[in-house]
């Protein structure tokens, strides 16, 4: 078991709305935690449903556009730091 510490307020939220339902707060917790876990999941399934194949396409590209973007000294300073290979 793992022992969370809450703040004063919300562990007597907790503690009433625990008492009010019947169960005690580690099952109450544990509930609210698999509850907002599958919200979570619901919400990114949904969210995985809407993306189009060009969104998906552009988020794929993110990191290339991104990097085009480097700033030129940053891009010469690097380019510099590479040493050359014999062939």
């Amino acid at each position: 078991m793992i022992n969370i510490p809450f703040p004063d307020k919300l562990a007597s939220q907790l503690r009433a709305q625990a008492k009010a339902i019947g169960v005690n707060v580690p099952t109450l917790v544990a509930d609210l935690l698999r509850e907002r876990k599958k919200n979570l999941r619901r919400g990114l399934r949904q969210k995985q449903k809407k993306l189009s194949a060009a969104e998906i396409k552009r988020r794929m590209d993110l990191p290339h556009v991104r990097e085009d973007k480097l700033d030129p000294a940053l891009q010469e300073l690097q380019i510099s730091m590479l040493e050359r290979e014999k062939w």
